[in-house]
Parts: structure tokens; C-alpha cells; sequence
């Protein structure tokens, strides 16, 4: 029965086991972290710009439109430099990526609102 005993680690080496520590001289780059603040401001100024419009029932007035402008300028922004925070070396990707697909995202809805409304 000495199999099923079970063997007591010091706490110390249970954390060290369960990989809680990370040695690394990966660093998050600015302009990552840059891109997805960006992105966060241009979703919030385009989701004003659509509550305003909706708001006026399909009659924006200029503030509308300088909204969606403005906002796709953030976001082609961001999505700029959440490209060249991928060049940089010994990162992580957490911010590029969220910056890149948040801005990339938001960039091709409101390409997609701009063609629509150009057509009609």
C-alpha cells in the first residue's frame, strides 16, 4: 500500500511547478498598445455616429459625417501601426492583434457603410 500514498511538495515548488512563472524578455510594444486604443476611440466615435444618425432617422447632419470620417482615419491609423508593431522582435502579439483585428474589422464596416451609402 505504499503506492497510494500520497507525497506532500512544499509550496514553494508547487508554484514554481504550475508555471505561474514566466521568465521572459518579451516586452508589449507601444504601438500595439497604441493600435488597440485607437481602436477602441474609433468604435466609440463610429457607434456615436450611428446613434446620431439614427436618431435624425437617416438625416444625419455634418456631425455625422465628421464622425465616420474621423473614425475611419483612427482606425486606418491603428491598423497601420498595429502592422508595424509585427516587424519589431521579442514581443507579444496580445496588443497587435487585437489592434489589428479590431481596426481591420471596424475599417471594412465602415468602407462597407460608405459604398452603401454612396449607392443609394
Amino acid at each position: 500500500m505504499a503506492g497510494n500514498r500520497r507525497v506532500k511538495i512544499p509550496r514553494k515548488a508547487r508554484k514554481a511547478r504550475s508555471g505561474k512563472y514566466k521568465f521572459s524578455d518579451k516586452r508589449h510594444p507601444v504601438s500595439g498598445i497604441v493600435s488597440f486604443v485607437m481602436g477602441i476611440a474609433a468604435f466609440f466615435l463610429a457607434l456615436t455616429g450611428i446613434i446620431l444618425s439614427e436618431k435624425a432617422k437617416g438625416q444625419g447632419t455634418l456631425m455625422v459625417g465628421v464622425l465616420g470620417t474621423v473614425s475611419m482615419a483612427v482606425s486606418a491609423i491603428g491598423f497601420v501601426l498595429s502592422f508595424s508593431a509585427f516587424k519589431q522582435k521579442e514581443i507579444h502579439y496580445r496588443f497587435p492583434v487585437m489592434g489589428g483585428v479590431m481596426n481591420g474589422a471596424l475599417l471594412v464596416f465602415l468602407l462597407f457603410l460608405y459604398i452603401l451609402g454612396a449607392t443609394v
